[in-house]
């Protein structure tokens, strides 16, 4: 019923397999761990206020520490029960990894920063405060950038490395994908008031979010590895933050912005601007996402051609 179909074909061999069915709640197992392991100690403690967690400079623990915990309990898992290399989860060090990450960083800093000039050129946005970044800015910027690189490149080990990975073994690429961004979709839930939006925006943000999660999990299919999807990923939350000063998933550290101080302009609908939730509520990240999408979804259908050449040619 089901072509499976192995994402990463280079690492097969494994002692036990994880049971496709539940990777899915051992999915939210990790990520529920992980996050009790960094936090609940700095939290009960009184180190660092629950409130403070998605400020600066108290992001830097979660990014490192919250999101590291989860990728230690997902290699764990991988090499102790599962029995493979980190090749099993999509990070083969034979896929030129440097140039695949430093290719996912500028698509990620190029799409995002697509979306805000869109916003801004239909009168979405406007310039809030003109500032300048100074060092302390650039040393701050630069940190964020390895936190985030850290907090993407773990969502996508987890959703489109790992649990999209054992999914397709099974089930295909259709139900590895569907899986995945449900999943994905689900945790991104809490903090945004379905409320007080309407039913067309919540439209958008569900639609938007299928497609950052679509998006990502071609460019796996298409790379076999995860690195370009965990840089790209990286480059764009950071993006948002460090060059316009934009919410990214809600995320406003008011930090001094690269580029340019830009704030939502009072009475334009939240469709446009995404609210207070960001440019990743806007329609225009759906636009630049499903035509990123198509362009991937082609260098899928083209490579598919090509091998079918060949096994016919053989």
């Amino acid at each position: 019923m089901f072509k499976k179909y192995p994402l990463f074909p280079q690492e097969l061999s494994f002692k036990r397999k994880s049971w496709p069915w539940i990777t899915p709640l051992l999915a939210l197992l990790i990520i529920g761990f992980g996050q009790a392991i960094a936090f609940v100690p700095v939290i009960e403690t009184g180190l660092i206020p629950k409130e403070r967690l998605e400020s600066y400079p108290e992001i830097l623990y979660m990014l490192f520490a919250g999101f590291g915990a989860m990728v230690l309990l997902l290699t764990l898992w991988v090499k102790l029960f599962e029995g493979r290399s980190m090749a099993g989860m999509g990070l083969s060090l034979k896929d030129k990894p440097v140039g695949e990450v430093l290719k996912g960083l500028f698509f990620g800093v190029f799409m995002s920063g697509s979306i805000v000039g869109l916003v801004y050129i239909l009168g979405g946005y406007e310039l809030e405060i003109d500032s300048r970044i100074g060092f302390e800015g650039i040393v701050i910027v630069t940190l964020l950038l390895s936190g985030f690189m850290i907090q993407s490149s773990t969502e996508e080990l987890i959703f489109r490395g790992w649990l999209f990975g054992r999914l397709s073994e099974q089930y295909g690429l259709v139900v590895g994908i569907a899986v995945n961004a449900a999943l994905f979709i689900l945790l991104h839930l809490p903090g945004v008031d379905f409320a007080s939006i309407t039913a067309f925006d919540t439209g958008i943000y569900f639609i938007g979010m299928f497609l950052f999660s679509l998006y990502p999990s071609l460019m796996v299919i298409n790379d076999g590895s995860v690195w370009r999807a965990g840089a790209w990923h990286a480059g764009w939350n950071w993006f948002f933050i460090t060059g316009f000063g934009l919410a990214t998933t809600g995320i406003d550290l008011g930090t001094v912005p690269i580029v340019a101080d830009l704030q939502a302009v009072e009475g334009q609908p939240r469709w446009l601007t995404g609210g207070e939730y960001g440019p990743e509520a806007s329609a225009m990240m759906m636009l630049v996402l499903a035509t990123a999408s198509a362009f991937e979804w082609r260098k899928y259908k083209d490579k598919k051609s090509v091998l079918a050449a060949v096994e016919e040619g053989a």
